[in-house]
């Protein structure tokens, strides 16, 4: 059993716009990486809300590919792949199977740009934080710590370190 080719053919169109937004969304997160690594914060800024409406018009894509798939007969718990070389015709598989392994590429490369990107940033906020915790611990009087066996230790700092140091952080 096929399925009509008005079906085929907007599955077509939408696997060739998915990997168009998939691609664009690459080169933002690749733009994204070196505007964070340079902090440019304008271009940053810029960058992020690009990316955003991509992975917007990302998933209006995936759920409209989802629709078209729910189209094909028994289509539970099947891949795209499968369900174009069990539907379609030589022809058409042809043409749908290239933009459907392109697709797949693109996306496991997404995710791993994205993961690396999301590794950067928490390293980079831990970084910040950590920085702004011990300005913090110098400008306070009494500092608690702990030692090796779980005992609570008090350091007294002098009252001149207590000088507006979170103010300039």
């Amino acid at each position: 059993m096929t399925i009509t080719a008005r079906t085929i053919r907007s599955l077509e169109m939408l696997l060739v716009k998915e990997c168009r937004l998939y691609e664009q969304y690459l080169t933002v997160l690749l733009e994204e990486r070196t505007s964070i690594i340079r902090f440019n914060a304008e271009t940053l800024g810029q960058l992020t809300v690009k990316r955003a409406a991509l992975y917007e018009e990302m998933l209006k894509a995936q759920d409209t590919r989802l629709e078209i798939m729910r189209s094909f007969p028994s289509n539970q718990g099947k891949k795209l792949r499968d369900l174009i070389t069990q539907y379609c015709t030589p022809e058409d598989k042809r043409r749908l199977l290239p933009l459907a392994e392109k697709l797949k590429s693109l996306v496991e490369s997404v995710q791993q740009q994205s993961k690396e990107q999301n590794q950067i940033l928490g390293f980079g906020l831990k970084l910040v934080h950590g920085m702004v915790s011990l300005f913090w611990s110098a400008t306070q009087n009494v500092v608690r710590s702990y030692s090796r066996k779980g005992v609570t230790k008090e350091a007294y700092n002098p009252a001149s370190r207590n000088s507006n140091v979170l103010k300039r952080v």
